[in-house]
């Protein structure tokens, strides 16, 4: 995890900021969060700008990769990605995202 002014808060608290913040700047750094948790709050997060998303829908973890695809911010070119993932959930938050053109499907 890169350092930043959460990095000695418990997982837990991480998590909760991760979920509620409005920060741009702290939705970037805790993105980078070693807890599977953390990023997935963070991407989660509504105001998680499209960049970070995109960062994170090739994260290791599917849970994040799903989030991803659930998020209204998410790009259409990431969705396109994540429409191919090998984890049907992934796929799966990608088909109910009101963003994901038909054509992907065809």
């Amino acid at each position: 995890m890169k350092t930043c002014c959460y990095h000695r808060a418990l997982p837990s608290s991480r998590l909760t900021i991760a979920s509620a913040t409005k920060s741009v700047e702290v939705l970037e750094r805790l993105s980078l969060d070693d807890s599977l948790d953390v990023r997935e709050a963070v991407a989660d997060n509504l105001r998680t700008p499209a960049g970070t998303l995109n960062a994170l829908s090739t994260d290791s973890a599917a849970a994040v990769r799903m989030a991803v695809a659930e998020n209204a911010n998410v790009s259409e070119a990431n969705l396109e990605t994540l429409a191919k993932d090998p984890v049907n959930y992934v796929r799966f938050g990608v088909a109910h995202n009101e963003k994901t053109p038909t054509t992907f499907w065809s």
